[in-house]
């Protein structure tokens, strides 16, 4: 993004990991409809439904929250003027911390909900149903992504919370539930608790930065 934005040439990019698949001219098409229907456009991404199979496809466009780094198309211009992103994180939860920056910055988010994002998720990840009704997403992500998720989720909810009170009582519950989930769930589990324990003291002794 700091590169294209040096060239001189660019207005919008589209960042996708190397496990994503997605229909590119089909969302370019739909993404850009939306940028010119709508005022201050920060990012457009497809739906990525995760593990649910139960996702039924509707056409049109909302508006979200946040959105997921891989299969964002993501406004230069909004990009600089919010610093990008924040490099201290380095991994999860950069992307939440980007979308609500460009929210308090008067951008808005947009999904396209008829085109869907396959993206790889977590280590033989899987859902939970009980009688037929989705109850949860299990990823098994390894032990550092999990120090990065909580030490992160507690950084963004105590930077938000005056600002984005909603949203950060929801990821208060995303904190919950990842503890659960390794306690009862999760392979790995000593490990991970471990890496929860320090997740959590790195974050209140403000120790950022990739995790050495």
């Amino acid at each position: 993004l700091k590169r294209a934005g040096e060239l001189g040439k660019f207005l919008w990019v589209l960042t996708l990991d190397q496990d994503s698949k997605i229909s590119i001219d089909n969302f370019i098409n739909k993404a850009f409809t939306c940028i010119d229907s709508q005022p201050k456009v920060g990012v457009v991404s497809p739906v990525f439904p995760g593990f649910s199979s139960n996702y039924k496809i509707v056409t049109g466009i909302r508006k979200v929250g946040s959105a997921m780094t891989s299969g964002s198309l993501i406004n230069l211009s909004a990009f600089n003027e919010v610093a990008g992103f924040k490099e201290f994180l380095f991994i999860d939860l950069v992307d939440t911390d980007f979308c609500f920056n460009l929210r308090l910055h008067g951008y808005s988010i947009y999904q396209v909900r008829d085109v869907v994002l396959e993206h790889h998720l977590g280590n033989k990840g899987r859902s939970i149903s009980i009688c037929g009704r989705y109850l949860c997403s299990v990823t098994n992500h390894p032990a550092f992504r999990i120090y990065y998720m909580i030490r992160n989720l507690l950084w963004i909810t105590a930077e938000y919370k005056s600002s984005l009170p909603t949203e950060c009582k929801f990821l208060r519950k995303r904190i919950r539930g990842i503890i659960l989930k390794v306690l009862f769930l999760e392979n790995d589990k000593w490990n991970k608790i471990r890496y929860i324990y320090k997740g959590y003291c790195d974050y209140k002794h403000k120790k950022f930065g990739k995790l050495q």
